[in-house]
C-alpha cells in the first residue's frame, strides 16, 4: 500500500503540479510540501480539504480509502511505478 507522502506526490504529477505551486496555492514553503511527500510529516488535519481540491480528487482518494481499495491500491502501485521508471 502507498503511504500517504507517495499518494501525494503522485496525484500531484498527475495534476501536472509542482511542489512550488502546491505550497503556493495552501500558503505553506515548498520544504512543507516535501516532507509531506517524504513522509517526514503530515498537513495540518485544515489543510486535506483544500489539498484534495487542489489536486482535483476526493479526501478518500487523497487519504488513499474507498469503496474498492485493493483496485484503487493496484493503480496507484502501477502509476507509481511508472513514474518512478521515468526519473
Amino acid at each position: 500500500m502507498l503511504s500517504f507522502g507517495q499518494r501525494l506526490k503522485l496525484i500531484r504529477k498527475e495534476a501536472q503540479i509542482t511542489q512550488s505551486e502546491l505550497a503556493e496555492q495552501l500558503m505553506v514553503s515548498v520544504q512543507a510540501v516535501s516532507k509531506w511527500e517524504c513522509d517526514n510529516a503530515m498537513p495540518d488535519i485544515g489543510q486535506i480539504v483544500p489539498l484534495a481540491a487542489i489536486l482535483g480528487v476526493t479526501t478518500d482518494c487523497l487519504l488513499g480509502v474507498g469503496t474498492d481499495e485493493k483496485a484503487d491500491r493496484e493503480k496507484f502501485y502501477c502509476e507509481y511505478e511508472k513514474l518512478e521508471s521515468e526519473i
